[in-house]
């Protein structure tokens, strides 16, 4: 059984209804590449943080076909996957993601729906990603929408964790005396946490087997601001980013 609640799920859907209609050209009313009077825009900053980059790579952990606990009429794909986004002082983030997909490869291949998916970040509590809050965000966002809507959702752990401590989140406090350190806007807390977002895109683009990707993002706490920050570093394939609150 899973602690699930149709309030809790339904603005996120109705947001990602949006998916069902032809986005504006990505360019339109977004910021435009180059570097202004201030310096590098955030999308020229990300164009060279991808060349210091690992290399791209997944590992499907787990494939199996769920019966739908939103409409037991259903059936869906769940694929647990784990990817890494970054490396910080020798260290890589890990992330161990589930998708909830529809198993009618038809409906994800119709034109108004191809590569369109949803991207959820998912928080801890007392720092574990393992737990009521996995099973949460599991069962009131990434199961729901996926059935709801027939887009391809990802619950994703934002920052991650590291390998050596499996299931731990990772702390981002010493972010702040890395930048303060570096002075390089690449090391602020807002742009290391909008690459799993990104990365995770990259993730979907191999599953589906589609190249041209189209996102809806979200996230709650420091999720909302780097998944802000995301779709200005991708504005290409995040078409819209919900925020999901703040605490200040």
């Amino acid at each position: 059984m899973r602690a699930s609640s149709s309030r809790s799920v339904l603005p996120l859907v109705l947001s990602v209804l949006l998916l069902t209609i032809d986005p504006a050209p990505a360019t339109q009313g977004r910021e435009q590449g180059g570097a202004g009077p201030a310096g590098p825009t955030v999308r020229t900053l990300w164009t060279e943080f991808q060349k210091t980059m690992p290399a791209f790579s997944f590992e499907r952990v787990k494939d199996e076909v769920v019966r739908s606990d939103t409409d037991p009429r259903q059936t869906l794909r769940r694929i647990e996957v784990k990817f890494y986004s970054q490396e910080i002082g020798g260290k890589k983030w890990g992330h161990q993601a589930v998708i909830f997909m529809p198993t009618d490869r038809r409906l994800l291949q119709s034109a108004k729906r191809r590569g369109k998916v949803v991207v959820v970040g998912q928080r801890s509590i007392d720092s574990l990603i393992t737990g009521s809050w996995r099973d949460s965000f599991l069962g009131n966002y990434g199961e729901p929408i996926a059935a709801r809507t027939g887009y391809p959702t990802m619950i994703v752990p934002v920052p991650g964790e590291y390998d050596d401590t499996p299931g731990r989140e990772i702390p981002i406090g010493f972010l702040d005396q890395l930048s303060a350190k570096t002075k390089n806007p690449v090391d602020y807390a807002d742009f290391r946490l909008a690459i799993p977002y990104l990365r995770a895109l990259d993730v979907f683009a191999a599953v589906l087997g589609e190249p041209h990707i189209q996102a809806i993002i979200g996230g709650h706490s420091k999720r909302a601001t780097s998944a802000i920050t995301a779709a200005t570093m991708d504005p290409e394939r995040i078409v819209s980013v919900i925020y999901m609150g703040n605490e200040t």
